[in-house]
């Protein structure tokens, strides 16, 4: 028994830095997963994991999926920028099975660590509205919402994985804190959300509501998610029609150009890509120039904004093929409507919506978190089905 207190209070204090101080300061997010894997290495030689066929899966994909990342070095220029880029990709999947272990061996609870996310989320948006109001007050400003976990867009990627957990608990009459607590929560994320007034954000959210509509009886197949997308397209085109000057504005007319240049290189490097992080250094390559014709300037070296788009000009088409099939597997295997922490999955959802139309994947700070709730997510279904079973 003190022997289990002890290694609950050690995953609570790794959880703290992660989750609370990480979520203000980026240090102490590193700080929190360098401790989390020398715990990792610590049980592990203690023999104290369980394993399944499922952890097994996601690491044979996985592997496929970093072992494919060097078929860019075919055409890297900076080798290491690619390197610096691979140990990122290579780490946030590790989080992912570390997650996914400390949930289904029952090292420590998935409900405490959506508490721990949940705070701290609560508390980088409370210093969020100190400072929005901050130099409203001081300077006359008023600014696109934006906390100490990122600018509006990246903060809301990481935000609307909040709003669906906690919309869901509302919707099957559950809590994470207490029915009030839940619901003064959602009320204020969803005021940050409109505040951060991100389009890709809302966009995922959109997508994610869509979906919960249409397969809320309990079945997954192609066929719904294909009418999902079906539908969400006709509502996207319309959207544009009726407010093209709004969706054209130069932001959008920038990241048309990005994705006209990466959809170049990625047709002129197919199976292999440029390499991770090697797109600057073709930059002679994919530059055009965007914006009105009384106005135009050379797109910038940004990143696609498009995950897909990146993926493939970087990687090659084998390596993005392989990586959306582990996607596939991942949320064909987790789709669980009738679990009360199914907001968490469709938050998920919205956050890989968000991310073709942003570089919120790419953000090795949001990755973290993206990659941790999904393997935890992971690990207390199966972990749920195992107890099920043996009843």
């Amino acid at each position: 028994m003190h022997m289990l207190k002890t290694r609950d209070f050690i995953v609570s204090f790794i959880l703290f830095f992660i989750f609370i101080a990480g979520m203000v300061k980026i240090q102490f997010e590193y700080l929190g997963i360098s401790l989390l894997l020398l715990f990792f290495i610590f049980m592990l030689f203690l023999k104290k994991y369980r394993y399944d066929n499922d952890i097994k899966r996601y690491f044979y994909f996985g592997s496929a999926v970093c072992l494919s990342l060097f078929l860019g070095l075919f055409h890297v220029i900076n080798i290491v920028s690619f390197l610096r880029e691979y140990q990122k990709y290579h780490g946030v999947f590790l989080l992912f099975l570390f997650a996914y272990l400390l949930v289904f061996s029952e090292i420590f609870s998935f409900r405490k660590l959506l508490k721990y996310f949940s705070a701290g989320l609560l508390l980088t948006t409370i210093i969020g509205w100190y400072n929005f109001f901050y130099i409203f007050v001081t300077k006359k400003i008023v600014i696109r919402f934006a906390t100490p976990l990122g600018m509006c867009n990246n903060y809301a990627a990481i935000l609307v994985i909040g709003v669906l957990l906690f919309f869901v608990l509302q919707i099957k009459k559950e809590y994470l804190w207490s029915v009030k607590i839940d619901r003064a929560i959602l009320v204020f994320f969803f005021i940050s959300l409109l505040a951060t007034r991100s389009d890709g954000a809302t966009l995922g959210t959109f997508f994610a509501l869509l979906f919960y509509w249409i397969t809320k009886n309990g079945k997954f197949s192609m066929k719904k998610f294909s009418l999902i997308c079906f539908i969400f397209l006709v509502f996207f085109v319309v959207g544009v029609l009726f407010f093209k000057s709004y969706f054209l504005r130069t932001g959008n007319r920038v990241r048309l150009g990005l994705w006209k240049g990466y959809a170049k290189i990625s047709l002129k490097y197919p199976l292999t890509g440029v390499g991770l992080r090697q797109m600057p250094y073709h930059y002679g390559e994919w530059k055009s120039k965007v914006g009105v014709s009384s106005n135009k300037f050379w797109v910038p070296k940004y990143d696609a904004h498009n995950f897909i788009l990146q993926w493939t000009a970087e990687n090659g088409i084998i390596s993005v093929l392989v990586f959306l099939f582990l996607l596939y597997i991942y949320f064909k295997n987790n789709f669980s409507p009738h679990n009360k922490y199914y907001g968490l999955y469709l938050g998920l959802l919205a956050f890989l919506f968000e991310a073709l139309v942003s570089n919120n994947l790419r953000i090795i700070r949001l990755s973290i978190y993206f990659f941790i709730l999904a393997g935890a997510y992971a690990g207390y279904l199966n972990k749920k089905k195992e107890n099920s079973d043996r009843v």
